[in-house]
């Protein structure tokens, strides 16, 4: 019986955590990945094209930080060939009731995926 409670107790805790990652595409282009992208607050000076958009929703522990949100946005913007991303919205929340013992932290990550026109650097 105490198995069977541990079991389902961890199966609840872990329930709790995850990421979720999705894509639009605003764009009719297909592009090879890059190597990495950068994260901007702002448009950037040089011209450029929206090739989609992405968000990102992460439901994690509170003892978990922003890092892999935005990891996980880096990735994906990489995965369509973005050189960059701009943070179009960003917001962090508590739920008390998501982790089940602790709570957890919701943090959504709203961004448009840009390539620049002329790109500089490695992407």
């Amino acid at each position: 019986m105490k198995k069977l409670t541990l079991i389902l107790v961890l199966g609840f805790i872990l329930a709790g955590c995850g990421i979720s990652a999705s894509y639009v595409k605003t764009d009719d282009t297909s592009y090879p990945p890059t190597n990495s992208v950068k994260v901007l607050l702002e448009k950037p000076q040089e011209e450029y094209i929206t090739i989609g958009l992405i968000r990102v929703s992460s439901t994690r522990s509170v003892q978990d930080d922003e890092e892999a949100v935005f990891k996980e946005l880096k990735q994906k913007a990489q995965s369509f060939g973005a050189h960059a991303v701009i943070i179009k919205s960003r917001s962090n929340s508590f739920n008390p009731w998501g982790g089940l013992l602790w709570g957890a932290r919701i943090i959504r990550i709203e961004a448009e995926a840009i390539r620049f026109k002329t790109p500089k650097g490695d992407y």
